[in-house]
């Protein structure tokens, strides 16, 4: 007894040599896709790192929290960027550091952002408002411009 073969197996080998041009395709031009995910933020606790590939330029910059504050800075000690960001609490933040002394408005999750330039420590601190006037500090977090 002879098989009978289906008429779209005939079709069926090109098909799958074209979805794996397709798919190699893709690969080759998810390479800077890759890459910019690789330079992703890994956080553990209050510490945060990324690793960046090899022969890919970027800013020198630094990102942390403490408690309910956190703080990011981009750039480098002849121009630099800090941005303040409260999370889970009214109030504001204070970010200051060389050439920066800038408060947000008071609201819920409370964020501010500053040009700055110089060498020196960067900080933003967050400060809970239920209990206005006055309300405690939610979290002090610095890093260093260089």
């Amino acid at each position: 007894m002879k098989p009978i073969i289906p008429p779209r197996r005939k079709t069926l080998f090109p098909v799958l040599g074209l979805t794996l041009t397709l798919l190699t395709g893709m690969a080759t031009t998810a390479g800077p896709a890759l890459a910019q995910r690789s330079t992703a933020y890994t956080c553990s606790g209050q510490v945060c790192i990324r690793v960046i590939p090899e022969g890919m330029s970027v800013a020198m910059d630094a990102y942390g929290c403490n408690y309910k504050t956190c703080v990011t800075l981009t750039g480098n000690a002849t121009k630099y960027t800090i941005k303040g960001s409260g999370h889970g609490f009214f109030g504001h933040v204070h970010i200051w550091g060389p050439g920066v002394n800038r408060y947000s408005d008071i609201g819920p999750d409370p964020v501010v952002t500053a040009l700055g330039r110089g060498a020196g420590k960067a900080c933003a601190e967050g400060w809970d408002l239920v209990n206005a006037p006055l309300g405690p500090s939610v979290g002090l977090a610095c890093k260093d411009v260089r």
